[in-house]
């Protein structure tokens, strides 16, 4: 659980990836990946990390300025972090909006962030549909999963959705 001074110290960090890395460094305090001892937020930082390299491979010869494309590699990079903060950390938008971060990166993990009653499949089809941005995050994060020894059925539902939001 983030509390009222973890809000505050967060907002006096300047670099919005860095306090995304807190805040979900935060937000999954104690959790394990499955079948691991490992800490939950090492997810966070690979599915992070893959991101950003994956958006700025897409925005290469884009017409944004150098300024523009970092700022918008920074706010997915963000999101990247924070991509289950809603879903597994108990965290609500209104604390990540607390915490400093801009409409963008609230937008992004809306859109990265299945709803409790939502199906999956529906889930995905909905991302495939979303900006390019959030359909790789979503990507790095299914790759990701599937290196933690996933079960048949897990394996199953990830190649389901990989072939979703591959093909246009």
């Amino acid at each position: 659980m983030i509390r009222p001074e973890d809000i505050k110290a967060l907002r006096k960090i300047r670099s919005i990836t860095t306090r995304a890395e807190r805040f979900a460094e935060l937000a999954h305090a104690g959790q394990v990946r499955r079948g691991t001892e490992q800490p939950y937020v090492e997810h966070c930082r690979r599915v992070a990390r893959a991101a950003e390299v994956e958006i700025r491979r897409y925005l290469k010869g884009s017409s944004a300025t150098k300024k523009e494309a970092d700022r918008h590699v920074d706010d997915c990079v963000a999101a990247a972090f924070m991509h289950d903060v809603i879903e597994d950390a108990n965290v609500t938008i209104g604390t990540v909006l607390e915490a400093g971060f801009n409409k963008a990166v609230v937008n992004l993990i809306n859109c990265l962030t299945r709803t409790p009653n939502q199906k999956y499949d529906d889930f995905i089809a909905d991302i495939a549909t979303a900006w390019p941005d959030v359909k790789i995050i979503k990507i790095c994060d299914i790759v990701d999963n599937l290196a933690d020894e996933p079960s048949n059925a897990q394996v199953e539902k990830y190649r389901r959705a990989l072939i979703t939001l591959c093909n246009p």
